[in-house]
């Protein structure tokens, strides 16, 4: 699909069903197109006045469609950066599918996904990375999400990159000057000075960089393997935090020779519960397969929950900062030995089976995602996207080789090509830099209407 297009495109942009639903259109011959559609019992056509609602009728030929909202906006002042209107008409889907009929009867065609957005950013009414907002902020499941997407679509991370994006072409004009006049009485920067400033734009990306990886764990939810020996209770603990009965549990050894994994939220936190095979020594093939994935679990989660039974003298597993201890089965008592670990910070008592302990527990996990997730620097704007991410990768890659190219005494002509990269995928971002297939990528992800 061309980048530039001036042909007059049309979507629903509301779903079906509902008591109203708006169709959008955007051209250059956009009110020419609509405006001999609409009557009103005083006049054949409309001369539209620019963001006012017009209640009119749209019309079938000599036929009245239905009774509509029209609202037209001006190129300088709408979405696209041209002509655009919307047709507020009553959501039945025979009026709609009309309407859409009648409109590609005058030359107009259905929009594809992100037509709209993409025609906004073709225009210059947003940055890339302000259209990719819009699409986050569509599919947010949060306020939190929504909250993130609405500062990137006012500008805030396009600001924040075009800043560094700016002192880059700043430090490489200065060192293209000293190379293109020698002769002339330009002041060298000093090389010590020169990494200084490096290492700043360095340190500044990758602060930026590392928001991704908690948003990203805020997204998709903090890991919890529950791990122990099997009829510790593992099950029952997943079932009692997600308060159904998804795991089965039995007073058989190793009813659970695979991992089981499901999500909850507690307190808008979200969280990852792995339910994992009892660790013991077995010669059975599948649960030693589900014993493998146990301990590999026991590494890669972000929270790992030892679960004891508490009835008996405990050895705690381990020592880790990620690791909470629970003795179960506290309806039934707890070992006499076992009473002095309850003092400690991370060791908890609880009966998986009655429910009970797990108020404790579940704000103990909340306090720890909390904190693996909560950004200590409200200034620095939040990476959602994965490309973004890897543009900030790459713009470092590049730093960092520039500045290793200054120690080794490479050429600064040479050297300066890592800037100049550098620049160009920091500019990727904000899409001061773009091909036509970064283009078509990020805005068939997006929905027709949008």
């Amino acid at each position: 699909m061309a980048l530039r297009q001036d042909d007059l495109i049309y979507a629903l942009a509301t779903g079906t069903g509902g008591a109203v639903a708006i169709i959008r259109l955007s051209g250059s011959s956009c009110w020419d197109t609509l405006v001999p559609l609409l009557k009103t019992k005083k006049m054949r056509g409309l001369r539209p006045r620019p963001r006012y609602f017009h209640y009119v009728g749209i019309y079938d030929g000599d036929s009245l469609l239905d009774d509509v909202c029209c609202v037209f906006f001006p190129l300088e002042k709408s979405y696209t950066g041209e002509e655009m209107a919307e047709i507020h008409c009553h959501g039945s889907r025979a009026i709609i599918q009309r309407i859409c009929e009648i409109l590609t009867q005058r030359g107009a065609r259905p929009a594809k996904p992100g037509e709209f957005t993409r025609r906004a950013f073709i225009n210059g009414r947003m940055g890339l990375s302000q259209a990719e907002a819009v699409r986050e902020l569509i599919e947010s499941d949060t306020i939190e999400e929504a909250s993130v997407a609405i500062r990137k679509l006012q500008g805030e991370l396009k600001h924040r990159v075009e800043e560094l994006r700016q002192d880059l072409i700043d430090c490489a004009a200065s060192l293209e000057a000293t190379l293109d006049y020698p002769e002339e009485d330009i002041e060298h920067m000093d090389q010590g000075v020169l990494i200084q400033r490096i290492d700043s734009l360095s340190s500044k990306i990758s602060a930026m960089r590392h928001t991704y990886d908690r948003h990203k764990l805020a997204r998709e939810g903090i890991s919890v393997a529950i791990l122990g020996k099997p009829n510790a209770g593992k099950s029952s603990l997943l079932n009692s935090l997600l308060k159904e009965e998804r795991a089965i549990v039995t007073d058989i050894e190793g009813t659970t020779r695979d991992h089981i994994e499901e999500s909850f939220q507690y307190k808008g936190i979200k969280f990852r519960l792995i339910d994992t095979a009892g660790i013991r020594e077995s010669h059975d093939v599948v649960e030693k397969i589900g014993i493998e994935r146990s301990l590999r679990f026991e590494k890669e989660a972000d929270l790992v929950l030892y679960l004891y039974d508490g009835l008996i003298k405990v050895d705690l597993r381990s020592e880790s900062h990620n690791a909470f201890h629970l003795l179960n089965k506290s309806d039934l008592g707890v070992h006499e030995d076992n009473r002095i670990l309850l003092e400690k910070a991370g060791v908890f008592s609880i009966s998986a089976m009655r429910h009970s302990g797990l108020e404790k527990l579940l704000n103990a996990m909340q306090s720890f995602g909390r904190n693996l997730i909560t950004q200590t620097d409200s200034e620095v704007p939040v990476i959602t996207s994965e490309r973004h991410a890897h543009c900030l990768d790459s713009a470092y890659l590049c730093l960092n080789s520039f500045k290793d190219s200054l120690i080794r005494g490479i050429p600064m002509d040479i050297a300066l090509v890592e800037l100049y990269e550098a620049r160009d995928h920091l500019g990727q971002i904000t899409g001061m830099v773009f091909t036509a297939d970064i283009i078509d990528r990020i805005f068939e992800k997006f929905c027709i209407g949008k």
